[in-house]
């Protein structure tokens, strides 16, 4: 039995013309409501790197991340909005 959100089940409901159906996400907090994903590609290192520092600061990377966006919107002087 395929769940609404199966590839299959998707693909065949184009085909045949109707409309995919909406996958609800797991974040039904809201909390990602008005933002949008910031990434990029590092090194291993740098991600190993990170995660430690978030772990000895009792940060989320998320937090750690949004600090360092903040220092740098400062150093070219933008407000400190993340």
């Amino acid at each position: 039995m395929a769940k609404k959100g199966d590839l299959r089940t998707q693909l065949n409901r184009v085909k045949r013309g109707v409309s995919p159906e909406k996958v609800e996400t797991s974040d039904q907090s809201g909390a990602r409501e008005g933002k949008g994903l910031v990434s990029g590609w590092f090194s291993l290192e740098v991600r190993k790197q990170l995660k430690m520092l978030a772990v000895e600061k009792e940060m989320t990377v998320q937090g750690l991340l949004s600090e360092a966006l903040n220092l740098l919107f400062e150093r070219y002087k933008k407000p400190p909005i993340s």
